[in-house]
């Protein structure tokens, strides 16, 4: 028998590689890889699901910086 808290982190962490997913698809687009994004499948002592989104190169990092301010209209600067 699962647990009301089983079933509840398993919605979570669903919920959790989901947003991931959308986000590496979008920032495929973008021409932007963070390989070590992953989901932080430790999170049954505190019940939350953490993004971990990992270690990147200087250059991914710019870029990442480059497209968000683009995003948010500062892409004069």
């Amino acid at each position: 028998m699962t647990s009301r808290m089983d079933r509840e982190m398993r919605e979570k962490r669903r919920a959790a590689q989901d947003a991931l997913s959308r986000l590496i698809a979008l920032l495929a687009e973008a021409g932007i890889v963070l390989p070590s994004a992953t989901v932080d499948w430790r999170a049954p002592v505190t019940g939350i699901v953490l993004i971990e989104l990992g270690a990147a190169r200087v250059d991914v990092v710019e870029l990442l910086i480059a497209t968000l301010r683009k995003g948010l209209g500062h892409d004069d600067q």
